[in-house]
């Protein structure tokens, strides 16, 4: 196996680099291509089904924003502008909530406070703020 792998590699001439196909040339995606993707994106997160209930999606938001704004590393790395950009975006979907479940700020915070701590995966939280962030974008 190594010998034919070396006298593989051997037998290359050196002609330049590689041809580059051009985007025309290049074979669309496949169906299957395409679901890798949209299982890779940040998009797909269980915070963004279609089917499920706007309220819920924009408290989902809302908690993952803010799992964001709390982490250690966005205090260090985010200047001032940002961190009130990440409050605007935050304060954004706090509205929807409100709006899309009739509720009050405080019965809003409530649930979002709730859903942190049902919450076991800071990471899904985080891929949902991202997420959330990209949506406004």
């Amino acid at each position: 196996m190594a010998v034919l792998l070396v006298a593989c590699c051997s037998q290359r001439q050196d002609n330049g680099p590689p041809a580059v196909r051009s985007t025309a040339e290049a074979a669309p995606p496949s169906e299957a291509d395409m679901r890798a993707a949209h299982l890779l994106s940040l998009s797909n997160n269980g915070a963004f089904n279609p089917a499920s209930d706007r309220y819920q999606q924009a408290v989902a938001c809302v908690d993952g924003i803010g799992a964001i704004a709390a982490q250690p590393a966005a205090a260090s790395v985010l200047n001032d502008q940002q961190k009130r950009m990440l409050g605007q975006a935050k304060g954004i979907y706090q509205r929807k909530a409100m709006d899309a479940g009739h509720k009050t700020a405080a019965q809003v915070a409530r649930d979002v406070q709730a859903r942190e701590a049902a919450s076991d995966d800071l990471r899904q939280r985080l891929f949902a703020g991202l997420s959330c962030l990209r949506q406004l974008g």
